[in-house]
């Protein structure tokens, strides 16, 4: 995982008590990033994200759009955008 990432993992931690991490399927990324993407698979993602110390729980095939039904789910009170 790219240091960067680790720091804004970080510091979205530093804002709350709970950090979940949404990852896109790799579908999705395909969708919006083009056919040579992903780069690493959504198993591997899933298990690199768990195992940064900053990360408690992921959300695997995380929707484009964050819905009302997915904030009520998991109890949101605050979501930060940490796009890599």
């Amino acid at each position: 995982m790219h240091p960067g990432v680790i720091a804004r993992l970080k510091k979205a931690k530093e804002q709350g008590d709970f950090l979940y991490v949404g990852l896109w399927s790799d579908e999705m990324i395909k969708f919006y990033c083009g056919s040579q993407y992903p780069i690493v698979s959504l198993s591997e993602r899933i298990l690199m994200t768990l195992s940064c110390k900053y990360v408690d729980d992921v959300v695997i095939g995380a929707p484009f759009m964050i819905t009302k039904d997915l904030v009520k789910s998991l109890n949101l009170k605050k979501i930060i955008n940490v796009v890599s």
